[in-house]
Order: structure tokens, then sequence, then C-alpha cells
């Protein structure tokens, strides 16, 4: 801990010499650069009116980079059924909490830092490199002689899992229409949900049938597939006035001080959740301190942003500067929440009320998943065809609220009907604001923000989802059952509703119609006329 807390008091000594290009504060953000107008007929980049029609090589893209994204999302659950295995195997009991929060705390703690290298090398090679690292990561956990070994093969894991969270994303972004976005994110969020909802059932079946060291290596072959069709089809640019830099001048772009402030905080708040409850109470100094040390340095580090000292801010605050981009971060971080809220308590309820055995809950989850699939795709279709994501955020959360409303009546009488039901209404909701969210984050940004926008997204997202996998205490929230959990989802009412509030804070912006990415398909103009004959 002493190290996290001499990290904060050396950033704030050390401070370089301050740029006197530009000059913000948190009160006067930056406003984001307007978005040129492309000519679509002479240039490669600003694609007015893409085709309708996709090739074999477009969904074979897709496919793979929706493989990987079940891939990775299926480890970030698959060890909490598989646990009490890998204990009995290679002992280690009083480690066992940094098996999971090693994972998190790689997995979301270097995303900005992600996103800002691929505007320095392109997304294809930061892409390839974060699935060998994953793939790796999981041959070090599968083959793991100690707890020790694991933990390390876990962080491994999840520097690439949180490259692959970013990258894939940013692809999707910088090759796709904003108004045609939320079809394709959709997609990729949904299997992100599945492997989150699945993988304890999935861990489940192969400690019963096999080994729990089949958990990470069948990540192995399938990792080896999505990068087979990643480095075969994945032709994208790397951008321009890179070529001929050297590492030193590409480098020199990169906000080092800004990284290491940010990546120090986010592993100091999220030590701190890990150790509350599995390793110290919560009133302890040793998860107080680094809470504060965490939150504040958040500050430090959005102060240190909008200062003008970084050549390239990794999180720029023109992101958000104006409101709807704003409003929709803060939508982003309720989704997250709410969906952490019903993975981790729902379980509770079938386990504690129902008496299911944690298997069991597994499938009693599948509502949740399988609804939201169909919605998914609606909300996205709804985008591309109307253009405005503000009536999909309102319809969205508002039956959100009503999902959470009908979860207060869930007791030890309530039939199986009902607990589907109230599964499926709160997923209708979830579905359709899932892939509506980066849309609108992006919709007052131009095409140049497209890696940092997604980047900071990808984390606001993550970090609440790393929230339920760093809580050591739902063994005790078992223990306390019908009332305590109406209570929670009385809660959850107020988080649905608040985000409800905040949909009307949104402006109706028009989506544009063009791309202006340095980072598009190759011989985009070749391809498209191919597809179209």
């Amino acid at each position: 801990m002493s190290t996290i807390t001499s990290s904060f008091h050396s950033t704030a000594a050390t401070l370089p010499p301050k740029r006197t290009e530009t000059s913000t504060s948190l009160t006067s953000l930056p406003k984001p650069p307007e978005a040129p107008s492309p000519d679509p007929v002479t240039s490669l980049d600003a694609v007015s009116s893409p085709p309708q029609q996709r090739g074999l090589k477009f969904y074979t893209f897709l496919l793979s980079i929706a493989l990987t994204g079940l891939l990775v999302s299926l480890e970030a659950t698959v060890v909490s059924t598989a646990l009490p295995s890998i204990i009995a195997d290679l002992g280690g009991t009083s480690n066992y909490v940094w098996i999971s929060l090693a994972y998190f705390l790689t997995v979301t703690a270097p995303q900005p830092l992600v996103g800002s290298l691929s505007t320095i090398y392109g997304r294809r090679n930061p892409l390839l490199a974060s699935v060998l690292v994953f793939v790796l990561g999981s041959g070090l956990c599968g083959g793991a002689s100690s707890i020790t070994m694991l933990i390390a093969g876990r962080a491994v894991q999840g520097l690439g899992a949180g490259g692959v969270n970013v990258l894939i994303e940013t692809v999707i972004c910088d090759i796709i229409l904003l108004r045609e976005r939320g079809k394709f994110m959709a997609l990729v969020f949904s299997m992100i949900t599945i492997g989150t909802a699945l993988g304890p059932v999935f861990a489940g079946l192969i400690v019963q049938y096999s080994t729990w060291r089949w958990v990470f290596y069948l990540n192995l072959p399938v990792g080896g597939v999505a990068f087979v069709l990643l480095a075969l089809f994945l032709k994208v640019k790397s951008g321009e006035g890179q070529a001929g830099k050297s590492f030193g001048e590409k480098m020199a772009r990169l906000d080092i001080l800004g990284n290491v402030i940010f990546i120090a905080s986010c592993v100091s708040a999220l030590l701190a959740l890990g150790w509350a409850d599995a390793v110290y109470p919560w009133s302890s100094f040793r998860i107080i301190l680094p809470l504060i040390l965490g939150f504040a340095g958040f500050g430090v580090f959005l102060r240190y942003e909008g200062s003008g000292y970084a050549a390239d801010p990794t999180m720029p605050l023109h992101l958000f500067a104006n409101r709807t981009s704003l409003v929709a971060f803060l939508l982003t971080f309720f989704h997250g929440l709410l969906t952490v809220y019903v993975l981790y308590f729902l379980p509770v309820y079938f386990q504690g009320v129902l008496m299911s055995s944690p298997g069991q809950s597994g499938v009693q989850l599948l509502p949740t998943v399988l609804v939201m699939i169909p919605f998914a795709a609606a909300g996205g279709g709804m985008l591309t065809k109307v253009g405005k994501y503000k009536p999909v955020h309102m319809i969205g959360y508002g039956v959100m609220v009503l999902g959470f409303g009908l979860y207060t009546l869930l007791d030890e009488n309530s039939s199986t009907a009902e607990w589907v039901v109230y599964q499926a209404v709160e997923s209708v909701g979830a579905g359709l604001v899932v892939g509506v969210l980066l849309p609108a984050i992006q919709a007052k940004l131009t095409d140049a923000d497209t890696a940092k926008s997604t980047a900071t997204f990808g984390f606001v997202r993550d970090f609440v989802k790393s929230l339920d996998a760093a809580s050591g205490a739902r063994h005790q929230v078992v223990g306390v059952f019908v009332e305590s959990l109406k209570r929670t989802w009385q809660v959850g009412i107020v988080f649905t509703g608040v985000a409800f509030l905040l949909t009307f804070l949104e402006e109706s912006v028009e989506l544009r119609k063009d791309l202006d990415t340095k980072y598009g398909m190759e011989n985009l103009k070749e391809e498209t006329a191919k597809e179209n004959v």
C-alpha cells in the first residue's frame, strides 16, 4: 500500500513543465473539434453511402470479433464455480480472492492506455497482440502448478482481455456508420452478456465431467481460431502520418504520466473493493485508505488531463464537454451497475430463497440472457431505422424501472412463471439500451475521438462490472434473504429511475451519415464495388 500512496505523492510533486498552447479546467471544458466535411467522391476514408449489402469477408470478421468477445467474457465469471476445485488442487485458501481480482485489475485499469496506443499503432496489431496475450495467459492458468502461478496467469489473461474489449468495439466504430453501429454493437455486447451470465454454468459442467484446468485450456484452440480469422480478415488502415516514425517519436505522443496516475488510482480503488469483507472489514484503514486514494486519484487524473500538460491526453475532457456525451456516459454507468445487480442478486434469490444449487441458479438466470439478445438487436435496428438514440434510451430505461419493480414481488412462494416473466421484462429494457449507448456518446464527437471515447466507455462499463467479482460479500448476503432482497430491488428502482430521468437531458442529435476516419477498411471503394456486383 505504501507503493500506491507514494505514487500519488510523487505524481503531485513532479509534474512536467506546463505546456503553453492550451489551458483548460474542469469548470471550463475544452470543446470538441468541429467534424470535417469530407468529399464523398474523392476521399477513400469518407463514406457517405455505405453498401446495404456486405460480403462474406465482413461477416467472417464480425464472427471473429463476436467469438473473441464471448471468449474473454466467459473468463470473467468461470472461476467462481471452479474455485473450490482449484483450491482443493492448488491450496492457497488465503489468496483465493486474487484469482478474480488480478483478472479484473488488469482488464479495467489499462483500457484508456490501449485506446491511446491504438491511435499510434493502429487497431490491427494491438488487437492481434491482445488475443495472443489472452491465449498465453489461459495457457499459464491451465498449466499452473501453484496458486501464485495461477494468479499471474489470470493477470496476463486480463491484460489481453482488456485490450480485446476496447479494440473490437473501436474497430466496429471505424468501419460502421454511426447510425448503423447500434445493431453491430448489440451483437458484440450480447456475446459479452452471454459469456458473463453463462460462465458459471460452463465452468460447472467442465468441473463435473473433467478437470478445472480445461476451463482455461479450451481458450487455446478457440482463441487460436479467433486469431487466425482476425489475421486473415481484419484489413484496416493503421492511421496517417505514422509511417517512418521511430519508436521514440511514436511513444512521445503517449500520455505517460496521465496513464500512471489513472492506473494507480484504478488499482488502489479496486484493491480496496476486492479486499473489503473478503480479507479485511470495511472499517479497516486498509480498505478506507486505498479507497480514498483511488477516488482522489481519479480527480487528480481529470485535473491533469485538462491542465494542458499532456500533449495528447489519454482521456481528453472534451469527451465530457457536451451534455449528450456526459449523460450517455452516466447512462453507461447505470446500465453496468444494473447489470451487476441482476447477475449478482438473482442468484442470491435462487440459492438463498428457492434453495437452488449454484448450477441450477445459473440455468434459472437464462431468461435474462435469452431475452436480452433479440431485444439488443431490436434496439440497434431502431437506431438504424429512425436515426435517434433518445427514444430508445427512454423506452429501455422505462421498461427497466418496471422490471425492477416486479423484482420486489419475488418471495419464497413465487412460481417459476413469475421469476421468468420478471426477468424477461427487465431484460427487454436492458437489451434495447445495450447497443445504443456508445453511439449516443459519439453523436456529438468526431471520428477522430473514436478510440479514446470507446476506451473511456469500456472503462466505465467494466469498472462497474468488476465490482461484482471484486466483492467478497455474496455468501453473507445469502443469509439475509427475502426482506433484505426486497430493499435491494427497491434501491435498484431508484437507480433505474435516475437513469430514466437522465434520458430527458439528452439532446436529439442527427447521427452522422459519413465516416471520416484514418483507420477504416483498406481498399474500401474496391471492396464496396465487388460486394455490389
